[in-house]
């Protein structure tokens, strides 16, 4: 499968009553520019449900502190002979990317480009030398409880990655999803990056175009945060006019850049962001007058937080039933 971005996450779907998965199946590559990897999770259903009755029946005798039971001893090494063999059985060991029969490319943010927010994932950082996925990164990034199904899980990927941010989700739990939705879902999160990757190129031909004629950007084109509402009111009236009521589209544009100021999930940023680009491209479709300059700059500026990767932001993420934040580095691409 030929790369198609330079960064990229590719799905890899085997339809339900094929030969080698005939319940169904997905899986996922990487590819950050630098290395690639492929990632095969295998569940077990009937497997995962013994284990967690025997850690059910193990958690009552240690309520009724009977750990000196001989039962209890028995239960012990029975969950760990299990354990060890879902650890040995839950990567798939066997080459078999290449029987794919559906395969479809995400393009994960960077320079000029929309997509997935790899990067900033901590727990996702597979990427790391060495690093193999096991049972320990398996729990540390998804549930048990919610994720039993490996379309389930490369789509709790994608919505880790902000994929939400670009198609909504079908379903609020991972625990049954079948490789139609994943499929589906993927291919209409494609669609909409596409989309946008087009309407940045669009700023970038007018940026060409303002360039020729003489005109500099300065500080919007390398500016990693959004700009303030003041620095796009200032900026605007200079190029679109003064006025004490906004309308229409620059009422849109003042209200989402007043949002931009606020504490948002990584999703939700990257959903504002795509927001103020539609309505940029939409008025450089069709204007012709100055106030392109105000809205090449806004654009430039969307445009370097891309290749940011939102890093200068202070990011919330809600993977599954939990709820934590922490500050991104540069250095953690």
């Amino acid at each position: 499968m030929a790369r198609e971005f330079n960064e990229e996450m590719a799905i890899y779907i085997w339809p339900m009553g094929n030969p080698l998965y005939p319940n169904g199946h997905a899986a996922f590559k990487v590819n950050d520019g630098q290395q690639k990897k492929f990632f095969n999770v295998v569940f077990d259903v009937e497997l995962d449900d013994e284990i967690r009755e025997l850690e059910s029946q193990v958690s009552v005798y240690h309520v009724r502190n009977m750990s000196m039971d001989t039962r209890y001893s028995e239960l012990r090494r029975r969950m760990g002979q299990l354990n060890s063999q879902r650890d040995k059985g839950r990567v798939e060991t066997r080459q078999v990317e290449h029987t794919a029969q559906i395969k479809i490319k995400l393009p994960l943010m960077c320079e000029n480009v929309w997509g997935l927010v790899w990067c900033q994932e901590p727990v996702l950082s597979y990427l790391a030398p060495c690093t193999e996925m096991n049972s320990t990164l398996m729990t540390s990034s998804t549930s048990f409880n919610t994720i039993r199904c490996s379309p389930g899980f490369v789509a709790n990927v994608i919505e880790r990655l902000s994929g939400a941010a670009y198609a909504p989700l079908y379903s609020g739990t991972y625990l049954l999803w079948e490789t139609t939705m994943l499929e589906r879902w993927a291919r209409e999160i494609r669609e909409r990056i596409d989309d946008l990757n087009e309407k940045l190129a669009q700023v970038s031909q007018f940026e060409i175009r303002a360039r020729l004629g003489g005109y500099s950007f300065g500080k919007w084109e390398t500016l990693t945060t959004l700009m303030s509402l003041q620095q796009w009111k200032e900026l605007a009236d200079q190029y679109m006019g003064t006025s004490l009521v906004h309308g229409g589209r620059r009422k849109q544009l003042d209200d989402l850049i007043a949002e931009g100021a606020t504490e948002l999930t990584q999703t939700e940023r990257v959903q504002l962001l795509a927001a103020i680009l539609d309505i940029v491209a939409d008025y450089l479709a069709t204007e012709k007058s100055n106030r392109i300059f105000a809205l090449v700059a806004l654009g430039l500026n969307v445009r370097s937080m891309l290749k940011n990767r939102l890093h200068s932001y202070r990011n919330v993420i809600t993977p599954g039933n939990r709820s934590y934040k922490w500050y991104f580095r540069s250095n953690n691409c």
